[in-house]
């Protein structure tokens, strides 16, 4: 086996795929959050249901929620998903530890909707502190017998329950692994290249349904909303549209998928020279634009 033979084909492998190079122009975002709202199996409510019903002991099992319907914590929760949807619009898939691609033009809008919500995070966290005596009492007067002190942290301790931690890091490229050395290297090369095909994999197809997320919402209004009458479109008919439009452009600056310029393309074509104005008032021009938008559906039909 000729091995340099081997090496400089994997070199040239890996030099033909697009997503290394974004290290310059991307870096991988990091999101890990923690609404703390347990919930804890009741064996003595179990073992009561299950005689009383005359059932086996593997039959069910009763699980109780420690702060049932206590809305700062709700709330935490509600930030959270927040969070988490600012950090999947704005990213690309790399990896399914939280980490996702995130462009340098998206990196401003993304510092700033994560830093507003954490924000918000922890100012009602520290508000379910400040709180928490009350917050006790409610819970006791709801769970009346199933309540059980000894399950709950303490007023000092219930911040230590929640986290939020958000990172921005580098981007690998397939050199780092020039440093390693024997036969690992390889090793680590070419699971490398595994995981950049894996990675192209995911952002075509998360481009590809959220292109025909926000395409088959216009479809849809264009054909039902208001029959012949659209005097009732809003203006997100098209802005939204033409945010998602935005937003393609600018991941695929940098990862450079002829998928994704090919969607970027048929995108601005369906928005030229179109506004809410004129779709509100012109019954030809919103048949040719679902034409357009209805072509583009059926390519994305995978």
């Amino acid at each position: 086996m000729n091995t340099s033979n081997n090496s400089d084909e994997l070199g040239m492998v890996l030099d033909s795929l697009p997503l290394p190079s974004i290290s310059a122009s991307a870096v991988l975002a990091e999101l890990s959050i923690g609404s703390y709202n347990p919930q804890r199996k009741d064996h003595r409510v179990t073992d009561t249901v299950n005689t009383v019903e005359g059932a086996s002991s593997d039959t069910g099992q009763y699980t109780k929620r420690l702060f049932p319907g206590i809305k700062l914590f709700t709330q935490v929760k509600t930030l959270e998903m927040r969070a988490r949807g600012v950090h999947r619009e704005l990213t690309m898939p790399w990896s399914d530890n939280g980490q996702r691609i995130l462009v340098t033009p998206m990196i401003p809008d993304y510092v700033a909707g994560i830093s507003a919500v954490r924000n918000d995070f922890w100012a009602t966290v520290l508000d379910i502190q400040n709180n928490y005596d009350a917050i006790m009492l409610e819970v006791q007067h709801k769970m009346g017998a199933l309540f059980d002190p000894s399950l709950y942290p303490s007023r000092l301790d219930i911040v230590k329950q929640f986290k939020f931690h958000e990172a921005r890091v580098p981007v690998p490229e397939t050199n780092d692994f020039d440093r390693i050395a024997g036969s690992a290297q390889a090793v680590m090369r070419e699971e490398f290249e595994r995981h950049l095909r894996h990675v192209r994999e995911g952002i075509v197809v998360e481009m590809t349904t959220n292109t025909r997320k926000v395409l088959e919402k216009m479809s849809e209004r264009l054909d039902y909303e208001g029959g012949d009458d659209k005097k009732g479109f809003k203006n997100t008919l098209v802005t939204n549209v033409s945010d998602w439009h935005d937003k393609l452009g600018k991941f695929n600056e940098v990862v450079k998928l002829p998928e994704m310029e090919k969607m970027h393309r048929q995108i601005g074509d369906v928005l030229d020279n179109i506004t809410p104005e004129v779709l509100r008032v012109s019954s030809e021009v919103r048949g040719d634009v679902k034409r357009k938008v209805d072509s583009i559906l059926k390519t994305l039909d995978w």
